[in-house]
């Protein structure tokens, strides 16, 4: 089966194919290059819908059997699992005959990032992770974190986060496994693409 993603940032259109190699070996999906959409993460989910829609129509037409639409919670107050379903129940009617899912970041892809502490830690010329940052992190709490803040802290010598740059290094380095064990976020994208220990009935993915 062919899955492609629709992104909301210039991060995660550049970085998450780093991890399509993964993705594909536990699942026996093959991935497509993502495609990425003006999503507003505060916007009405009938508006989010409405962005995602033409990207969705463009990765079938490319030979997708499913879509997968990520998107950043950010302080939204909604919690995650309720915006992804509605966000989802708005594209399925202006597209019945699409198979979409929808994953909401929670709060942001640099969560998912700060996820797996060994992928920063095996840069050591470019992140330093304190002991602080990984009680902050881990077991199972990137999702609840200033993630963007940490990183950025964790850079060496003060020379600043780069958004699309760093998020590259990181997914480099990273293995699905170990972000799933801190992000109940990530299980929710490993859920939907069909890994086998992340599938929607497992106890794992809550």
């Amino acid at each position: 089966m062919k899955i492609g993603f629709v992104v909301d940032g210039d991060s995660e259109y550049g970085s998450l194919p780093a991890l399509y190699a993964q993705l594909q070996i536990a699942t026996g999906n093959q991935f497509l290059k993502p495609l990425k959409a003006s999503l507003q993460p505060k916007a009405p989910t009938g508006a989010i819908a409405r962005a995602s829609l033409k990207r969705v129509l463009q990765l079938e037409s490319r030979g997708a059997h499913q879509v997968v639409v990520l998107i950043d919670r950010e302080n939204r107050d909604d919690c995650a699992p309720e915006l992804a379903a509605a966000i989802r129940a708005s594209l399925a009617a202006s597209s019945p005959s699409s198979r979409v899912s929808v994953v909401v970041k929670d709060r942001t892809f640099e969560n998912w990032l700060l996820a797996d502490l060994d992928a920063l830690r095996s840069q050591p010329q470019r992140f330093n992770v304190t002991r602080r940052t990984a009680r902050e992190v881990s077991p199972d709490k990137a999702d609840h974190v200033n993630a963007q803040d940490l990183i950025s802290r964790s850079v060496v010598g003060g020379r600043g986060y780069h958004k699309v740059k760093d998020s590259q290094r990181i997914l480099d380095r990273a293995r699905i496994e170990r972000m799933a064990a801190n992000s109940r976020s990530f299980r929710r994208l490993l859920a939907v693409t069909g890994h086998p220990s992340y599938s929607a009935s497992s106890r794992m993915v809550s």
